[in-house]
């Protein structure tokens, strides 16, 4: 009889871990829309176009460029603040993750012409995989009129 309670106490883990389930949301705590990122921020529509990252230290710092950009022939070699329309800036560490925006993590909205800019600190990034070339992500911000969700990618300059 001792040998049936010791196999079926060897047999608990098994059925315990066969219980858990994956919910398959990655631990994601926010909802990204599948299309170009896209909203309002600043009061104007907004539009994703292409984007540069740089390497500063151990993360990286993105610009996102809307469809409003005059035309940018060498990403990497246009100063982002030298651009008309409007841009969103943020930093990311160098690895594949979710960011939630709270507290320093934030993403800034600058407008180049009017010279206004906005500071967000609700939502998140998802950066979804990094090459030698180029970052892709995941953007959902949402706050104080502002709202931006999509995909994003940025080609790594030199």
């Amino acid at each position: 009889m001792n040998k049936i309670y010791y196999f079926l106490f060897a047999l608990l883990p098994l059925f315990l871990m066969a219980s858990c389930s994956d919910d398959d949301d990655n631990g994601s705590t926010c909802t990204y829309i599948n299309q170009n990122a896209q909203g309002t921020i600043l009061g104007a529509n907004w539009q994703f176009r292409e984007g540069e990252a740089s390497l500063d230290g151990t993360e990286y710092q993105l610009y996102l460029y809307s469809t409003a950009e005059t035309a940018i022939s060498e990403i990497c070699n246009v100063s982002a603040l030298s651009l008309t329309g409007t841009q969103i800036t943020f930093f990311v560490d160098n690895q594949i993750g979710e960011y939630a925006l709270s507290g320093i993590n934030q993403v800034t909205l600058y407008n180049a012409t009017s010279t206004n800019f906005a500071v967000v600190n609700s939502g998140c990034i998802s950066v979804e995989a990094i090459s030698t070339s180029g970052i892709t992500g995941k953007i959902n911000i949402d706050q104080n009129g502002h709202t931006i969700s999509g995909n994003f990618s940025a080609t790594i300059c030199p």
